[in-house]
């Protein structure tokens, strides 16, 4: 009940979200590359605007991964002079918040992003104490750096979003090299 739900949110708000039709860029070039914190995970951009949704680890005083908010969402909105926003309430809870979920191994948390629960990741602390965002990535596990989701917003009336395709951008966990995988969807 509460994907369906969120699916409905999500596209009710939609045209809210993302903005107007007009303004809507076809693919992912002149997207703004943003300045990462210490503490950042990875980032999602889409079509419609080049706003920015930043996922950033939260740390304690002693440099470990907070237990009651490990992740902290937040925009930046280039398309508003780069302005850092906290995501509304909607945007959170059907859109792009997390879902967190600790695990036995101090440190380490598993999530997803709650408008698609198909992607597992799991947050930790590399080897040299950095956030990082563990997932797989073309069958193979890897730091997640970057997603873009690739869309036609529709129109308010439809409700609905017409999702073409995610392409998740990391880097091998073992090699460190580039990876890169496309999901039709």
């Amino acid at each position: 009940m509460k994907t369906v739900l969120s699916k409905i949110f999500l596209y009710f708000f939609w045209g809210i979200l993302i903005g107007s039709e007009n303004n809507i860029l076809t693919a992912q070039t002149n997207y703004p590359t943003p300045v990462k914190p210490a503490s950042h995970l990875f980032y999602i951009q889409r079509t419609g605007n080049t706003n920015t949704i930043m996922y950033d680890a939260v740390l304690t005083s002693d440099a470990q991964i907070a237990i009651t908010q490990p992740i902290k969402p937040y925009w930046i909105r280039f398309a508003e002079n780069g302005d850092k926003k906290d995501l509304s309430f909607i945007q959170r809870k059907f859109a792009y918040g997390v879902e967190i979920k600790k695990l036995q191994t101090p440190n380490e948390f598993e999530f997803y992003i709650v408008s698609y629960s198909k992607i597992k990741m799991k947050l930790m602390l590399d080897k040299n104490g950095k956030p990082i965002a563990l997932t797989h990535i073309d069958g193979k596990l890897s730091i997640l750096n970057k997603v873009f989701i690739n869309m036609d917003p529709g129109t308010l009336l439809s409700f609905k979003p017409d999702i073409k395709y995610l392409e998740l951008f990391g880097s091998n966990l073992q090699t460190g090299e580039p990876i890169y995988e496309k999901i039709i969807l």
